[in-house]
Protein backbone atom coordinates (compact mmCIF):
# COMPACT_ATOMS: atom_id res chain seq x y z
CA UNK A 1 0.00 0.00 0.00
CA UNK A 2 1.38 3.25 -0.67
CA UNK A 3 0.41 6.18 2.19
CA UNK A 4 0.94 10.05 2.38
CA UNK A 5 1.36 11.50 5.98
CA UNK A 6 1.92 14.90 5.92
CA UNK A 7 1.94 17.53 8.57
CA UNK A 8 3.31 20.89 8.93
CA UNK A 9 5.96 20.15 11.91
CA UNK A 10 9.28 17.79 10.69
CA UNK A 11 9.68 17.23 14.58
CA UNK A 12 5.74 15.39 14.36
CA UNK A 13 6.61 13.67 11.25
CA UNK A 14 10.03 12.20 12.93
CA UNK A 15 7.78 10.91 16.05
CA UNK A 16 5.05 9.36 13.68
CA UNK A 17 8.09 7.40 11.35
CA UNK A 18 9.54 6.38 14.63
CA UNK A 19 5.95 5.19 16.43
CA UNK A 20 5.78 3.10 13.32
CA UNK A 21 8.91 1.56 13.86
CA UNK A 22 8.56 0.57 17.19
CA UNK A 23 5.12 -0.85 16.99
CA UNK A 24 6.41 -3.26 14.10
CA UNK A 25 10.31 -2.81 14.23
CA UNK A 26 12.00 -5.04 11.40
CA UNK A 27 13.99 -8.52 11.96
CA UNK A 28 16.69 -8.86 14.21
CA UNK A 29 19.37 -8.41 11.56
CA UNK A 30 17.19 -6.78 8.65
CA UNK A 31 17.65 -3.22 7.68
CA UNK A 32 15.38 0.14 7.80
CA UNK A 33 15.17 1.78 4.27
CA UNK A 34 14.39 5.59 4.41
CA UNK A 35 14.62 6.97 1.69
CA UNK A 36 16.36 10.59 1.79
CA UNK A 37 17.26 13.66 -0.64
CA UNK A 38 20.33 14.87 1.29
CA UNK A 39 23.25 13.82 3.21
CA UNK A 40 21.92 16.77 5.63
CA UNK A 41 18.81 15.14 5.92
CA UNK A 42 20.33 11.62 6.80
CA UNK A 43 22.19 13.43 9.65
CA UNK A 44 19.42 15.05 10.79
CA UNK A 45 17.04 11.91 10.88
CA UNK A 46 19.37 9.65 12.45
CA UNK A 47 19.80 12.21 15.40
CA UNK A 48 16.28 12.84 15.41
CA UNK A 49 15.45 8.75 15.71
CA UNK A 50 17.71 8.04 17.67
CA UNK A 51 16.41 10.15 20.33
CA UNK A 52 12.87 9.11 19.82
CA UNK A 53 13.74 5.13 19.56
CA UNK A 54 17.06 5.48 22.39
CA UNK A 55 18.90 3.77 19.48
CA UNK A 56 19.38 4.21 15.72
CA UNK A 57 20.92 1.10 14.27
CA UNK A 58 20.53 -0.85 10.94
CA UNK A 59 19.00 2.37 9.06
CA UNK A 60 19.73 2.98 5.66
CA UNK A 61 19.25 6.17 4.36
CA UNK A 62 20.22 5.90 0.13
CA UNK A 63 18.90 8.34 -2.19
CA UNK A 64 15.61 7.42 -4.57
CA UNK A 65 17.16 7.29 -7.78
CA UNK A 66 19.85 4.99 -6.74
CA UNK A 67 17.82 3.20 -4.69
CA UNK A 68 15.61 2.28 -7.10
CA UNK A 69 17.97 0.68 -9.68
CA UNK A 70 18.98 -1.24 -6.66
CA UNK A 71 15.67 -2.41 -6.32
CA UNK A 72 15.49 -3.24 -10.27
CA UNK A 73 19.10 -5.01 -9.86
CA UNK A 74 17.54 -7.28 -6.90
CA UNK A 75 15.04 -8.91 -9.27
CA UNK A 76 16.37 -8.55 -12.73
CA UNK A 77 19.66 -10.38 -13.34
CA UNK A 78 20.78 -8.53 -16.14
CA UNK A 79 20.51 -5.14 -15.19
CA UNK A 80 23.92 -4.08 -13.33
CA UNK A 81 24.34 -3.24 -9.76
CA UNK A 82 25.41 0.81 -10.11
CA UNK A 83 23.27 2.52 -12.86
CA UNK A 84 25.03 3.34 -15.63
CA UNK A 85 22.66 6.36 -15.89
CA UNK A 86 24.03 7.94 -11.94
CA UNK A 87 25.76 10.84 -12.41
CA UNK A 88 29.29 9.54 -11.49
CA UNK A 89 29.26 6.54 -14.20
CA UNK A 90 28.12 9.49 -16.83
CA UNK A 91 31.10 12.00 -15.87
CA UNK A 92 33.53 9.51 -16.19
CA UNK A 93 32.48 8.32 -19.71
CA UNK A 94 31.67 12.07 -20.83
CA UNK A 95 34.90 12.61 -20.00
CA UNK A 96 36.40 10.21 -22.26
CA UNK A 97 34.30 10.38 -24.81
CA UNK A 98 34.71 14.40 -24.61
CA UNK A 99 38.69 13.63 -25.77
CA UNK A 100 37.60 11.68 -28.97
CA UNK A 101 37.34 14.16 -32.32
CA UNK A 102 33.70 14.44 -33.69
CA UNK A 103 32.99 15.68 -36.61
CA UNK A 104 30.32 17.66 -38.56
CA UNK A 105 28.59 20.67 -38.68
CA UNK A 106 26.43 19.69 -35.56
CA UNK A 107 29.61 19.79 -33.02
CA UNK A 108 30.66 22.91 -33.85
CA UNK A 109 29.49 24.41 -30.34
CA UNK A 110 31.48 21.53 -29.13
CA UNK A 111 34.69 22.49 -30.85
CA UNK A 112 35.04 26.12 -30.34
CA UNK A 113 34.41 24.98 -26.56
CA UNK A 114 37.09 22.23 -26.60
CA UNK A 115 39.70 23.54 -29.16
CA UNK A 116 42.28 24.14 -27.04
CA UNK A 117 42.10 20.57 -25.27
CA UNK A 118 42.07 22.07 -21.72
CA UNK A 119 41.48 18.88 -19.62
CA UNK A 120 40.12 21.03 -17.06
CA UNK A 121 37.75 22.43 -19.51
CA UNK A 122 36.63 19.16 -20.71
CA UNK A 123 35.93 17.71 -17.21
CA UNK A 124 34.34 20.55 -15.95
CA UNK A 125 31.83 20.01 -19.33
CA UNK A 126 31.79 16.33 -18.69
CA UNK A 127 30.63 17.49 -14.68
CA UNK A 128 27.87 19.34 -16.34
CA UNK A 129 26.74 17.26 -19.00
CA UNK A 130 26.31 14.36 -16.80
CA UNK A 131 24.04 16.39 -14.60
CA UNK A 132 22.21 17.66 -17.66
CA UNK A 133 21.84 14.16 -18.67
CA UNK A 134 20.50 13.25 -15.18
CA UNK A 135 18.03 15.78 -15.52
CA UNK A 136 17.34 14.66 -18.70
CA UNK A 137 16.27 10.88 -17.51
CA UNK A 138 13.92 12.74 -15.13
CA UNK A 139 12.18 15.31 -16.38
CA UNK A 140 12.88 14.48 -20.45
CA UNK A 141 12.75 10.83 -20.87
CA UNK A 142 10.85 11.41 -24.01
CA UNK A 143 14.03 13.60 -25.40
CA UNK A 144 16.40 10.53 -24.69
CA UNK A 145 13.76 8.01 -26.70
CA UNK A 146 13.98 10.18 -29.70
CA UNK A 147 17.50 11.09 -29.88
CA UNK A 148 18.22 7.33 -29.32
CA UNK A 149 16.01 6.50 -32.57
CA UNK A 150 17.97 9.24 -34.27
CA UNK A 151 15.44 11.69 -34.22
CA UNK A 152 15.78 15.22 -33.28
CA UNK A 153 13.17 17.32 -31.95
CA UNK A 154 14.44 21.12 -33.61
CA UNK A 155 15.28 22.04 -29.68
CA UNK A 156 18.40 24.65 -30.55
CA UNK A 157 21.80 24.37 -31.89
CA UNK A 158 23.03 22.13 -29.04
CA UNK A 159 20.78 19.42 -29.79
CA UNK A 160 22.83 17.68 -32.38
CA UNK A 161 26.17 17.21 -30.66
CA UNK A 162 23.92 16.03 -27.49
CA UNK A 163 21.63 14.03 -29.11
CA UNK A 164 25.01 12.39 -30.84
CA UNK A 165 27.11 11.57 -27.41
CA UNK A 166 23.43 10.06 -26.01
CA UNK A 167 23.74 7.57 -28.67
CA UNK A 168 26.90 6.40 -28.26
CA UNK A 169 26.24 6.52 -24.21
CA UNK A 170 23.50 3.78 -25.09
CA UNK A 171 25.40 1.92 -27.48
CA UNK A 172 28.15 1.19 -24.58
CA UNK A 173 25.66 0.24 -22.09
CA UNK A 174 25.59 -3.46 -20.64
CA UNK A 175 23.11 -6.09 -21.94
CA UNK A 176 20.37 -5.01 -20.28
CA UNK A 177 16.42 -6.22 -20.67
CA UNK A 178 15.06 -4.54 -23.89
CA UNK A 179 12.51 -2.98 -22.10
CA UNK A 180 13.34 0.04 -19.90
CA UNK A 181 14.44 -2.00 -16.29
CA UNK A 182 11.04 -0.34 -14.70
CA UNK A 183 8.59 -2.42 -17.34
CA UNK A 184 10.84 -5.37 -17.02
CA UNK A 185 11.19 -4.41 -12.82
CA UNK A 186 7.51 -5.05 -12.15
CA UNK A 187 6.65 -7.24 -15.20
CA UNK A 188 8.89 -9.71 -13.37
CA UNK A 189 7.05 -9.12 -9.99
CA UNK A 190 3.68 -9.51 -11.70
CA UNK A 191 4.78 -12.89 -12.75
CA UNK A 192 6.62 -13.99 -9.66
CA UNK A 193 5.33 -13.15 -6.70
CA UNK A 194 8.35 -15.03 -4.88
CA UNK A 195 10.87 -12.40 -6.14
CA UNK A 196 8.61 -10.25 -3.24
CA UNK A 197 11.20 -11.83 -0.58
CA UNK A 198 14.37 -9.86 -2.43
CA UNK A 199 12.51 -6.59 -1.16
CA UNK A 200 11.91 -4.77 1.88
CA UNK A 201 9.00 -5.59 3.50
CA UNK A 202 8.48 -1.54 3.69
CA UNK A 203 9.95 1.72 2.51
CA UNK A 204 9.22 5.20 3.93
CA UNK A 205 10.48 8.44 2.04
CA UNK A 206 11.09 11.57 4.31
CA UNK A 207 11.85 14.98 4.06
CA UNK A 208 11.67 14.61 -0.06
CA UNK A 209 9.94 18.12 -0.96
CA UNK A 210 10.48 17.46 -4.64
CA UNK A 211 10.58 13.96 -7.31
CA UNK A 212 10.42 13.62 -10.59
CA UNK A 213 6.79 12.15 -11.76
CA UNK A 214 8.50 9.22 -13.42
CA UNK A 215 10.07 8.19 -9.74
CA UNK A 216 7.20 9.26 -8.05
CA UNK A 217 5.47 6.67 -9.88
CA UNK A 218 7.93 3.82 -9.46
CA UNK A 219 7.14 3.73 -5.52
CA UNK A 220 3.26 4.26 -6.59
CA UNK A 221 3.81 1.04 -8.23
CA UNK A 222 5.45 -0.44 -5.62
CA UNK A 223 2.76 0.05 -2.98
CA UNK A 224 0.97 -2.34 -4.78
CA UNK A 225 3.56 -5.16 -3.49
CA UNK A 226 5.00 -3.48 -0.70
CA UNK A 227 4.13 -0.89 2.28
CA UNK A 228 5.43 2.46 0.62
CA UNK A 229 5.58 5.32 3.13
CA UNK A 230 5.59 9.31 2.11
CA UNK A 231 6.15 11.57 4.88
CA UNK A 232 5.84 14.70 3.71
CA UNK A 233 6.46 18.37 5.58
CA UNK A 234 3.32 20.57 4.09
CA UNK A 235 3.99 24.32 4.85
CA UNK A 236 0.13 25.16 5.67
CA UNK A 237 -1.68 25.18 8.86
CA UNK A 238 -5.15 24.75 7.27
CA UNK A 239 -5.90 22.51 5.30
CA UNK A 240 -5.41 22.41 1.33
CA UNK A 241 -8.95 21.02 0.44
CA UNK A 242 -10.84 23.96 2.12
CA UNK A 243 -8.53 26.62 -0.08
CA UNK A 244 -11.02 28.83 -2.05
CA UNK A 245 -9.96 30.40 -5.25
CA UNK A 246 -10.39 34.55 -4.69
Amino acid sequence: MFSLIHGNRQDVLVRLLGHRLKADPPALFAEEVVLVQSEAMERWLRLALAEELGIAAQLRFPFPAGYIWELFGAVLPDVPKTSPFSGESLHWRLLRLLGQEWKGEAFAPLHRYLEKNDVARRDSLAVKLAATFERYLAYRPDWLSDWSEGRLRGLGPNEGWQAALWRTLVAELPQIPEAHPRQAFFAALERDSSLLQRLPKRISLFGIGAMPPPTFAVFRELGRYLDVTLYLLNPCREHWGQIVDA
